[in-house]
């Protein structure tokens, strides 16, 4: 190995940004659905104080993963948004799972959809990925949106504008571009790339 490729090695290095630590977000945001829908959790919360206090200990650790990104606010700021956001979200994927059962003859009920659909998972985490994307948080929704796609094949841009009652049926090979701008009430099965 020559000396001019390690010097080009080591000044790409110090001209890196910083690295995300992927493991750490995509894991706060597996949790983040955990405490948005207990039929993901591993065990159910026992009372208010428990989720206020599971709530808050999110925002904490969201907030210092966010503190080394470039925002174009606080981290604590992004984080009180993306908090108020929380209830919209929530009502938000609810519309989209009771849209996969009703779309989904093999579905067991919303549970069921909740906790173990993949093209439900894949929308929750974009719609995360969505707020964080519209917060101007840089390089984490795309992280979340590539998290996504690894665990179900579904590769969903965090720019896209997805409507209410979102289903996706058998979603392997589904791509949806920046973009991309569906409706309400639609339905995809796999295979569908929407967007350049």
């Amino acid at each position: 190995m020559s000396e001019e490729f390690v010097q080009t090695l080591a000044l790409a290095h110090q001209q890196a940004t910083v690295p995300l630590p992927a493991h750490a977000f995509c894991h706060l945001a597996d949790q983040l659905l955990s405490l948005l829908f207990p039929e993901r959790a591993d065990r159910q919360l026992s009372s208010a104080d428990a989720v206020a206090a599971t709530l808050s200990h999110l925002r904490a650790e969201l907030t210092a993963l966010l503190r080394p990104v470039p925002l174009r606010e606080s981290s604590e700021a992004v984080v009180a948004a993306l908090a108020a956001q929380l209830p919209h979200l929530r009502q938000l994927l609810l519309l989209d799972a009771n849209a996969i059962v009703a779309a989904d003859p093999a579905a067991q009920g919303v549970a069921e959809v909740i906790s173990t659909y993949p093209g439900f998972y894949a929308i929750a985490l974009h719609r995360l990925a969505h707020a964080l994307h519209q917060l101007a948080v840089p390089r984490v929704p795309r992280l979340l949106s590539e998290y996504a796609h690894a665990r179900t094949g579904i590769d969903i841009h965090p720019g896209a504008r997805i409507g209410s009652s979102f289903c996706i049926d058998h979603g392997t090979g589904i791509v949806i571009g920046e973009t991309a701008v569906i409706g309400a009430h639609v339905k995809l099965f796999q295979g569908v790339t929407l967007g350049p």
